[in-house]
């Protein structure tokens, strides 16, 4: 055993910083260098921190045993406050990891990407898919002198986390459902330790197909939505948000749904979304939203990300 001699947390969620110290110890920890990410073309460091460039060597990589015990320490809070589990994301996680070992590689810690399109929290996510009715993210980074244990790591950012009034709201939020979570191996100073980012989702639906095909006529297109609807609600289709443009959404007794809307082609850039409300016409609440480029062909019109 190794007795640490200093322990440093940041934790941080939208403009508040906070530093919390303390002490622990613990045994080997496996280490990789996350300094080869520093070294890549910049076309290169996109696709690492978007989790699509296998790191030389088994270089720095997710690791999935700390994420999957960080979650259990978090449902175990959540259920002791009476609320439900947060379900594990293989999207949400891919953002998260995406985000940890991007703060690693351009040596900072913040909300906040320098990088294009990764901006922001909400950003980085709809860069894996469809955005979400609700998001979140905490992140955290704990660096230490010596040999830590990395369950004793997780343990003592999940304790601060938990201890900051506004990560903890995260964390015990009824109304998130899905949780992703990226805890990246790396030194910083000398030092060995851990970025931990948590990405939390509101999911009002879940998306099983988009697809995007040629309408009835020259002059449309075909959206074709397929999924569950897992909140009470009349859930609707719109075209670019618009009172007029839409049709609803019709649900079997498991939820589950299949429904298309027309659009006009060659007419620019659609937003499309999923709303849910009170009534069929009543408010509603955009939950899932994308974008239909109907100057493309239909089987590339679909973006994930708007484009200007």
């Amino acid at each position: 055993m190794h007795t640490i001699s200093r322990a440093t947390l940041f934790v941080l969620i939208g403009s508040v910083l906070a530093m919390l110290n303390s002490g622990c110890a613990g045994d080997d920890l496996e280490t990789t260098q996350a300094g080869f990410l520093t070294e890549l073309e910049p076309a290169q460091l996109s696709n690492a921190v978007l989790g699509e460039y296998s790191p030389p060597h088994g270089g720095i990589a997710g690791e999935r045993e700390a994420e999957d015990y960080l979650l259990k320490l978090i449902n175990q809070d959540r259920r002791r406050f009476g609320l439900q589990p947060l379900k594990m994301d293989e999207d949400l996680r891919r953002a998260a990891r995406g985000h940890s070992r991007e703060m690693i590689a351009l040596d900072y810690f913040s909300h906040f990407s320098p990088l294009p399109g990764r901006e922001t929290c909400r950003d980085r996510i709809a860069g894996t898919g469809i955005t979400e009715a609700e998001v979140g993210e905490n992140l955290a980074r704990l660096y230490i002198g010596g040999s830590p244990d990395w369950r004793r790591l997780v343990e003592l950012a999940h304790s601060k986390l938990m201890a900051s009034p506004s990560h903890r709201d995260n964390l015990l939020r009824e109304t998130f459902n899905y949780i992703g979570l990226g805890v990246i191996k790396g030194y910083q100073d000398g030092d060995l330790g851990l970025h931990i980012t948590e990405n939390f989702a509101t999911r009002v639906f879940e998306i099983d197909e988009i697809k995007v095909e040629p309408g009835p006529t020259e002059e449309t297109y075909l959206v074709r939505v397929r999924g569950r609807q897992l909140d009470d609600g009349y859930a609707s289709l719109q075209v670019d948000r618009s009172p007029y443009d839409w049709v609803p959404v019709a649900c079997d007794s498991e939820g589950r749904f299949e429904t298309w809307i027309e659009i006009a082609a060659d007419s620019g850039r659609r937003l499309l979304s999923l709303g849910i409300g009170p009534d069929r016409l009543g408010h509603r609440n955009l939950c899932n939203e994308w974008y239909v480029d109907t100057d493309r062909p239909p089987e590339k019109a679909r973006l994930l990300i708007p484009t200007n």
